[in-house]
């Protein structure tokens, strides 16, 4: 929001350096979310680190609220919350992520695992033709043709497996045995 809000309200040759620092911004502090959500937890339980989250979460919805200028009456048709198209995401993603995480359990071929599985990818292609059509759409999907939001949107991709595989990685790392932490060469010693 705020490198959208950048983008709308200052002058072009101000905004790309702006955008720039919003962005190193937001990977810092992803980055540094890690150890604070630890020492959170450690100290006050996993409760206190959702009930933090949450708090941050209604603290930005609030600053968005009072503080982001509006941009005329743009701003307030495309306001209105395309509710078709976040039911149907939602249902989408609910569907894919329900099939994967019973998938182990119940076997990969087992009903309850293979029909959302089905369904996933048709309340996808179906938000798709949704969001094409709607006058205020959730996802601009037309604007996948320019190649720096492709680009973006890569970059942003990258970013978000790194920040969620690296700590996984360096996990397992720390739970090898010894001589096998050895053998592969991950030990400080």
């Amino acid at each position: 929001m705020t490198i959208a809000a950048a983008r709308a309200h200052l002058p072009v040759q101000r905004a790309g350096g702006v955008i720039a620092l919003l962005s190193v911004t937001t990977a810092l502090g992803a980055g540094i979310g890690y150890p604070i959500t630890t020492a959170v937890v450690q100290a006050f339980g996993t409760p206190a680190a959702y009930a933090g989250a949450a708090g941050l979460v209604v603290g930005a919805a609030l600053g968005l609220r009072l503080g982001v200028p509006g941009v005329g009456a743009a701003a307030r048709i495309r306001s209105t919350p395309d509710v078709v198209g976040a039911l149907v995401m939602s249902v989408a993603v609910g569907a894919g992520l329900l099939g994967l995480s019973h998938g182990n359990a119940l076997g990969w071929l087992h009903p309850a695992v293979l029909v959302p599985l089905g369904l996933a990818p048709l309340l996808l292609v179906s938000w798709v033709w949704w969001e094409g059509r709607v006058a205020a759409p959730l996802v601009r999907l037309d604007l996948l043709r320019l190649p720096a939001v492709v680009q973006a949107n890569v970059g942003a991709l990258l970013m978000g497996y790194s920040l969620y595989s690296l700590p996984v990685l360096v996990v397992r790392a720390g739970l090898l045995p010894l001589e096998a932490a050895h053998r592969h060469g991950l030990t400080l010693a």
